[in-house]
């Protein structure tokens, strides 16, 4: 994707000066005005690319399974698996880093822990931490876990970032052109990344989840909803599908849904497929073995 942005320096318009500048100096005021702009889109760009993954692990061409990493009590090597699925080679960054949950799922870097929370980054190794990957050919990347012995219970998690880096000569590489009428030229290609939690435990860790329903609303098209607030208690991470039934026929289902430890809740919508006339029955299924591990019912006239 390319974006161009165009500022006329003329001498008509908000933007005109009282008197024309210099050669040296345009091309100096171009320059810094480039740089401004060009830092303040990448900056968005990072942010946007940090944003949850619900379903697969894609984005920019950039296939990543499983779509979560976590360690096992008894495992100490996990394996994420790289697919370029584009059409030319791209070089790819991998790094660890830290981030919380939002209540509307969303996640938010940060540097240090929030309350029920403990980061998992200090105690993992990983290589390589670059891969040039061709397009079609699979690569691995293993991550060691060394975590001594003396760690209180608990959850232990960071993110995997994946990160690609602009190929030298490519339109990754922002241009800035002067021409003759003193105009502005900016293309920028989004510089694509992803994010997936890697987590492990030490001790007993379980988590008891919540469901709060509230009535059934509707989209703008009129197709209903139910929206719900999760929430957990205990010091493991929840995760697992949420199924909405009315007379034993399922009407709405959400897969993979997560409540973080320090997340105080996470509010969904769940779509449906019609309005409910009675008793619908909201059921929590943990995503380890497919076990109920709550269930709500709720009446509508």
């Amino acid at each position: 994707m390319s974006l161009t942005m165009s500022m006329a320096l003329g001498a008509a318009g908000a933007f005109a000066p009282a008197q024309r500048p210099g050669p040296h100096r345009l091309k100096r005021g171009l320059e810094d005005m480039f740089r401004r702009v060009l830092l303040g889109l990448v900056l968005a760009g990072v942010v946007l690319a940090l944003a949850p993954i619900q379903a697969a692990a894609q984005v920019g061409g950039l296939l990543v399974t499983p779509q979560m990493l976590q360690f096992e009590q008894s495992e100490r090597v996990k394996t994420l698996r790289l697919l370029n699925r584009g059409t030319v080679t791209q070089l790819y960054r991998i790094s660890l880093i830290n981030m919380r949950q939002t209540t509307d799922g969303r996640t938010e870097r940060i540097d240090t822990p929030i309350s029920g929370d403990s980061f998992a980054d200090e105690y993992i190794r990983f290589a390589p931490r670059q891969i040039m990957l061709p397009p079609g050919e699979p690569q691995t990347v293993r991550f060691m876990l060394r975590a001594p012995g003396d760690l209180p219970d608990g959850e232990f998690r960071s993110h995997v970032l994946l990160q690609q880096v602009p190929r030298p000569g490519s339109e990754e590489e922002a241009e800035a052109i002067g021409s003759a009428d003193d105009e502005l030229h900016i293309n920028i290609t989004p510089v694509f990344g992803l994010s997936i939690p890697i987590i492990f435990h030490r001790g007993e860790v379980d988590f008891e989840p919540r469901i709060e329903a509230s009535p059934v609303e509707f989209h703008e098209d009129g197709t209903p909803y139910l929206p719900l607030r999760l929430s957990s208690e205990g010091n493991r991470h929840m995760r697992g599908n949420i199924a909405v039934y009315e007379d034993g026929e399922r009407i709405g289902r959400l897969r993979s849904v997560a409540v973080y430890v320090s997340t105080p809740y996470r509010d969904v919508r769940i779509a449906l497929d019609r309005e409910p006339a009675g008793e619908i029955v909201v059921e929590f299924e943990d995503a380890r073995d497919g076990a109920v591990r709550e269930r709500v019912t709720l009446a509508y006239d």
